[in-house]
């Protein structure tokens, strides 16, 4: 709190419309302890929110829908947009100042302009995480899928299915399973690329790799060889050139354990099924090929 407005014997200046404005000149974050008439006093509140984009926070009602007041707020603190009016949320010009001000102010627009391309574009050059907020038309539009992978590869988990397969989209985010498309098997062997795929095919599988942490665990590459109905039937992490685990599906132990790949624990052995060696032979012919194409990053 302000000196000035520290003690009941100073209750009065918040108030004092020439106090106020001085004050939250130098430090706009103080409208919140000016009385209610100055924190719709549009003098002040403008004075305040140029100074600190939050203090919109504070302001009356309709000061939050004057789109002055509202601007000035975004242009020095995007987020500011969270406490604007819906109207204004839906405003173009108030959102994209927000968004180029900063980018995570996505969040807080309308859903119509989520789906605004110069928007989302000037908010995922920033963070390319917020594509998942972007509308699922610009999940699939290769122009904002591609800004948001050159800025956090971890964005293509938000890329529509189809761009999650695209070459040039996987390559942009240095994604190390960019290649391996070339090496399906008559469709039995599966890339997990993000770590949604990954978790579904362990809470698929009941194992541990539900719970898999992509980010702790480093670029292991996981694929998954499927059964004729679909089922996942054993999945491999590949590292350091090897298969370092090859897991199948049910695994109790592994259910109940770490991961090896990730240094948290170690999965005892399953019982193998009975097919394991035609298994292991599945995952051993693409053995060769995955040295190739991880190159560097298989030693990751």
């Amino acid at each position: 709190m302000d000196e000035r407005f520290s003690t009941p014997l100073h209750a009065a200046l918040r108030a004092d419309r020439k106090v106020v404005l001085a004050v939250v000149q130098e430090d706009g974050y103080a409208l919140q302890y000016a009385s209610a008439e100055l924190r719709a006093d549009r003098t002040v509140v403008l004075a305040a929110a140029q100074q600190y984009g939050y203090a919109l926070r504070y302001a009356s009602a309709e000061l939050k829908a004057d789109r002055e007041v509202v601007l000035a707020a975004v242009q020095q603190y995007g987020c500011a947009l969270e406490y604007a009016s819906a109207e204004l949320q839906a405003d173009r010009k108030v959102v994209l100042a927000a968004v180029q001000q900063y980018g995570d102010a996505l969040y807080y627009a309308s859903a119509e302009l989520k789906g605004d391309r110069e928007v989302v574009l000037a908010a995922v050059q920033q963070n390319g995480g917020l594509l998942s907020y972007a509308s699922a038309e610009l999940r699939a539009n290769r122009e904002v899928v591609l800004a948001a992978v050159r800025q956090d590869g971890g964005a293509v988990e938000y890329a529509s299915a189809q761009l999650q397969r695209d070459d040039a989209v996987l390559k942009a985010s240095n994604h190390i399973f960019a290649d391996l498309d070339r090496l399906a098997d008559r469709g039995q062997l599966k890339v997990l690329r993000t770590l949604a795929s990954v978790r579904e095919c362990g809470r698929q599988m009941s194992n541990c790799l539900a719970y898999y942490d992509l980010a702790q665990c480093g670029r292991h590459i996981l694929v998954k060889l499927d059964c004729d109905d679909g089922i996942p039937l054993a999945v491999g992490s590949f590292a350091k050139g090897a298969w370092e685990e090859i897991r199948y599906a049910n695994n109790r132990d592994a259910r109940g354990g770490g991961n090896r790949a990730c240094a948290r624990g170690s999965a005892a052995a399953a019982p193998p099924p009975a097919n394991k060696e035609d298994i292991l032979g599945q995952f051993d012919s693409f053995l060769p090929a995955l040295q190739l194409e991880s190159g560097a990053d298989s030693a990751v």
